[in-house]
């Protein structure tokens, strides 16, 4: 892109003029730049680019100190240095100006690979609470107002995202059931909560049985907890009919004067299995 390859264009021009002032020959001037005047722009450099930044700026430092130096210019040689002594001491000095550039360079490339994980896992946390087929929301643990919805709630419970948004969950509820969920939230807390069953009220005010699970987290800075909402309504009307036909059922048979019994074959065997209750009478 054209900006940031301005930007190092411009950084690396900078540095390799700060290279050429302090790494040159003594010019005469009242405050010398001294060799440790690039090390701000290499760290700069770094923190900018990242590695390949720092790399970039190590090799500009380098190759103008490594020039001065053999042309017998710049802080590293005097007429009583001996070669060996200017070897070392450039070599010290490229080192020390590498690990200026490369540290904060790594720093920067590991907080970097961080927020790519956590940018990773946040968007495959939201891809499977926006596709879970149970109504789910996110609400905030102070103000009880609903942060975020996923498309089953808004499907399920009527309301468009915008307006489900600016709920709290007081709204989902029955005014009857309000002190009672209240008390819910001052006992459990920010605890795992799993099972519990509740009456909510959908935007046509139709009352659904559900069966809640909720476990906290920080959202957006905030705390709060992620709540998921399976609708029983069908299978506990499926119970209370069932459990309804089985008391019909018992009631006629006890009022019949016949003995009701069953059979069940086991091998070769026929083992009683069950009798009706008016077997004594």
């Amino acid at each position: 892109r054209p900006g940031p390859l301005l930007e190092a264009a411009g950084l690396l021009a900078l540095l390799a003029t700060s290279a050429y002032l302090a790494l040159g020959p003594d010019r005469g001037w009242l405050v010398q730049p001294g060799q440790y005047a690039v090390f701000p722009f290499l760290f700069w450099i770094a923190l900018r680019f990242g590695a390949t930044g720092a790399a970039t700026g190590s090799l500009v430092v380098a190759l103008v100190a490594i020039g001065y130096a053999a042309l017998g210019l710049g802080p590293f040689r005097s007429p009583a240095d001996l070669g060996l002594d200017v070897a070392f001491e450039l070599h010290t000095y490229l080192l020390v100006a590498s690990l200026t550039a490369l540290v904060p360079a790594a720093a920067l490339e590991e907080r970097q690979a961080a927020q790519r994980r956590l940018a990773d896992s946040e968007s495959r946390y939201r891809d499977l609470f926006e596709s879970s087929p149970d109504p789910s929301w996110v609400y905030d643990l102070e103000t009880r107002r609903i942060l975020e919805v996923n498309q089953a709630a808004v499907t399920h419970y009527g309301y468009p995202r915008d307006e489900f948004l600016r709920l709290t969950i007081f709204d989902l509820r029955t005014p009857e059931e309000v002190p009672r969920l209240e008390a819910n939230l001052a006992q459990v807390g920010d605890r795992e909560v799993r099972g519990e069953l509740w009456q909510h009220r959908r935007k046509d005010g139709r009352l659904i049985d559900v069966e809640v699970s909720a476990h906290s987290l920080t959202f957006a800075g905030r705390s709060a907890r992620l709540v998921h909402a399976q609708d029983i309504t069908a299978s506990r009307q499926a119970d209370q009919a069932l459990r309804a036909m089985q008391d019909r059922l018992r009631r006629v048979i006890a009022s019949s004067g016949a003995v009701i019994f069953e059979l069940r074959r086991q091998g070769d065997d026929m083992d009683l299995d069950w009798i009706s209750e008016n077997l004594t009478r």
